[in-house]
């Protein structure tokens, strides 16, 4: 059996201490050859007893064998020094150890160097967290965040990262130097460091906005996250500190787009709301007066149209800047959108201030607007509600002062109005009537109504004009002159359009087979309906194909302010109504400024004279003047001539005399249902007109 080397020159107790220690260590001769390894050494290498004194066994990592050299040399000179170096070690399976190796002599009796002992410190651990703190030192340091550790009894710094220098403009020995307070610029005059740790020792932390201070003096908004952090027995704050100039351009860039007119500049409807609130609540002064300007301008669609939406832009900006040199700098202007604007003007001690300012504005918009060679006028009308007078409510106002604009504009256009409480009154009445005329389409609730239209001559009849009757179930009859205009208004002049033509399209029929091909029906034409619903008014064509009705059933009546402004799709579908045989009336003759170009263009067939000539016609010489001049007009024309609001013999009489062809009114019969109107039919000659053809 091979014996221990060492067995028999190492103290027994000695070894004892070399087995139980858990530092590795070895004892080598004085030629480096090994001749004790303890277990500790052996477990670190992965070696057992019987491979460690093989010859062929290294230990030492390639790179580290002139460390050896060193040591064997170092040893030589002076082994009784002792040696510690770093070296790296390579386990059985060659992994690398990195290790401290401490080397110290044993002499024997004579003083000459006995052997060596060896012990190594495994650092493989101790290396891994000091890479590990060196990495987390550099992410700190290359962070886009600052980090500052504060003392929070001095609140002098004690450690910074490379980015807090950078962002500060300090060297890192310079920021050791300051307190934390010399780099807030925005520390209020109460400012107390101490109830500011207080406060945070009671919540472990906060995040708070502020603007931090560099070394040239410049400032830049930061975010800070501050933390009160205990280790052992000391106490730290530490700050993250962002800086957050970027984010506050974005803000305020999304601020700046979410309260302003990108266009104008001006304030949006948001702005002007939140400013219209709080000017409410705070009101300086109680016995002073907020007004309300609600701005539109005239026509403006008419600059986009003709000259485009560039130059439009320019014109509304310009409408901003002249709108802003009529008001106070303490007054708000606003852009709503479109071509409307607002304007709030604040603590007036009456209401001459705001109708000053209006009358202005008004002014200065009435100036021409030039963008190149293009010159260009518009007007403006203007709504103006008052608080407290009006209403304390933001909405409220504006909703009023929008609805005194559009009376403005009702009146004629570049002027101002007031608003008073019966304009809501008068909007009420016409929401319920919006409403109320939807409801009434849905159910049916219209009917129509025949008034005979007879020839003078001859006392027959045979046309009649259709008349639309709304009886509501709780106001009872609504005259046309009361939806009609709102139809328009609404779109839905269309659709009830469509539904009278329709109707008389079937009724006709019907009453042609009973009572002959020459009876008509006239219908009265909306201008919106010629404006807007072509392809409604085609397929009244395609109808009459589809029941085999002739169209000179159909007289289309047209006022005489409607066919001074036909546009050419207008004069479209009354060629094509006039290619199927429809015939053509202009409705209130005399009463407008009519071409007589426009009674030869359109090919009319018949003139109606106005009701408001005919009512005096038997007491003024001038009304009979004027009717006998439209009846030898419309003859020379070979126009046929209706007089409308026929009451008496005499006007009937007076009528027949002078030439005029055929006449409706009281005189013969209010509008009647159909059933009625069919037994004025059966009749061969009217009573009350019998006199007349004697």
């Amino acid at each position: 059996m091979k014996k221990d080397p060492v067995s028999i020159s190492l103290d027994g107790n000695l070894r004892k201490v070399f087995d139980a220690t858990p530092v590795p260590m070895a004892i080598s001769k004085v030629n480096g050859n090994l001749e004790y390894v303890n277990a500790a050494l052996l477990n670190m290498l992965g070696y057992t007893e019987q491979e460690i004194y093989q010859k062929n066994i290294v230990i030492t990592h390639p790179d580290d064998m002139v460390i050896n050299e060193k040591i064997r040399s170092s040893l030589q000179q002076d082994p009784f020094t002792p040696i510690t170096v770093e070296k790296r070690y390579l386990h059985k399976t060659g992994r690398v150890i990195p290790g401290i190796l401490t080397i110290v002599a044993q002499s024997d009796e004579m003083g000459e160097v006995q052997r060596f002992i060896a012990q190594i410190v495994d650092v493989t651990e101790k290396q891994k967290i000091e890479k590990a703190r060196k990495l987390f030192r550099t992410l700190i340091d290359h962070s886009n965040d600052s980090f500052i550790i504060i003392d929070p009894v001095t609140s002098k710094i004690i450690d910074v990262n490379e980015t807090a220098c950078q962002n500060l403009g300090y060297s890192y020995e310079e920021m050791l130097t300051l307190s934390v307070m010399k780099i807030e610029a925005a520390l209020p005059d109460d400012f107390s460091w101490k109830r500011h740790v207080d406060g945070l020792k009671e919540s472990k932390g906060m995040i708070l906005e502020g603007l931090h201070k560099r070394k040239d003096g410049s400032t830049y908004p930061a975010e800070v996250s501050v933390s009160y952090v205990k280790q052992d027995d000391s106490d730290y704050m530490l700050a993250t500190v962002r800086n957050i100039t970027e984010r506050k351009v974005a803000e305020n860039i999304i601020w700046q787009q979410a309260n302003f007119d990108s266009l104008t500049g001006l304030a949006n409807r948001s702005m002007l709301h939140n400013c219209l609130s709080k000017s409410l609540i705070k009101r300086s002064n109680p016995d002073h007066s907020t007004a309300v300007l609600y701005l539109d301008l005239d026509h403006f669609k008419d600059i986009n149209d003709k000259f485009g939406h560039h130059s439009g832009d320019k014109i509304l900006i310009e409408v901003a800047s002249r709108i802003k040199g009529c008001v106070r700098d303490s007054d708000l202007v606003a852009r709503m959108g479109g071509d409307e604007f607002t304007v709030i003007i604040n603590d007036l001690k009456n209401t001459d201030g705001a109708i000053r300012i209006a009358n202005d504005i008004i002014d200065s918009l009435s100036k021409p607007f030039t963008s190149g060679l293009i010159k260009s006028h518009i007007s403006t009308s203007i709504g103006i509600t008052f608080s407290p007078k009006d209403s304390d409510n933001a909405d409220v106002l504006l909703k009023y002062a929008d609805q005194a604009m559009y009376v403005a504009k009702s009146l004629g256009r570049k002027r101002y109005h007031l608003f008073d409480h019966s304009i809501q009154a008068e909007l009420d009445a016409r929401s319920w009537m919006n409403s109320a005329l939807r409801e009434a389409f849905d159910k049916q609730d219209f009917h129509l109504v025949y008034q005979p239209i007879v020839d003078l001559k001859t006392g027959e009849c045979k046309r009649a004009e259709a008349l639309i009757r709304w009886d509501h179930i709780e106001k009872g009859a609504i005259e046309p002159s009361e939806f009609i205009q709102i139809a328009e208004e609404n779109g839905m002049i269309g659709d009830i359009g469509d539904w009278i033509f329709y109707e008389i399209a079937q009724q006709l029929k019907t009453w042609r087979e009973a009572f002959g091909e020459k009876l008509q029906i006239s219908v009265n034409t909306s201008p919106i309906q010629l404006d807007s619903f072509h392809l409604n008014l085609k397929n009244w064509c395609h109808y009459l194909d589809e029941i085999n009705l002739l169209g000179s059933g159909i007289i289309i009546e047209l006022t005489e302010g409607t066919i001074m402004h036909l546009n050419e799709g207008a004069d479209e579908i009354l060629s094509l109504f006039r290619s199927i045989g429809m015939q053509i009336a202009i409705d209130d003759f005399g009463t407008g400024y009519s071409s007589l170009a426009y009674l030869k263009k359109l090919d009319v067939d018949f003139v109606k004279i106005d009701q408001s000539f005919v009512q005096e016609l038997t007491d003024s010489p001038d009304d009979i003047a004027l009717c006998e001049a439209i009846v030898v007009l419309a003859h020379k024309l070979h126009l046929k001539v209706i007089a409308e609001g026929v009451e008496t013999y005499e006007q009937a009489e007076k009528l027949a005399d002078i030439g005029c062809d055929y006449a409706q009114g009281y005189y013969y019969s209010k509008g009647v249902v159909a059933s009625d109107f069919e037994c004025f039919l059966q009749s061969a000659f009217l009573n009350n007109t019998n006199q007349l053809c004697t």
